[in-house]
């Protein structure tokens, strides 16, 4: 599946387009990534979000990003 490249942005309606509800979703991740906050090009040191690695047939690996800590399933759940 060709999936369009965006610049910017998290959304759950972008990813209803490329991810079927119907096909099971494996976790990549055996950790979350923490997104830190940047101020002038400069990492702040602060925590704003976290990230975890999917995939589902037939499609690339894909980030999910999560405001909060999750607990993450076993990999390939």
């Amino acid at each position: 599946m060709k999936t369009n490249n965006r610049k910017i942005g998290y959304a759950s309606n972008i990813a209803n387009n490329y991810i079927d509800n119907k096909q099971a979703t494996y976790c990549l991740s055996t950790d979350l990534e923490p997104q830190i906050k940047f101020e002038d090009g400069q990492p702040t040191g602060e925590i704003i979000a976290y990230k975890a690695w999917f995939t589902q047939k037939g499609l690339p690996p894909f980030q999910v990003k999560f405001e909060s800590e999750v607990a993450l399933p076993a990999y390939m759940q």
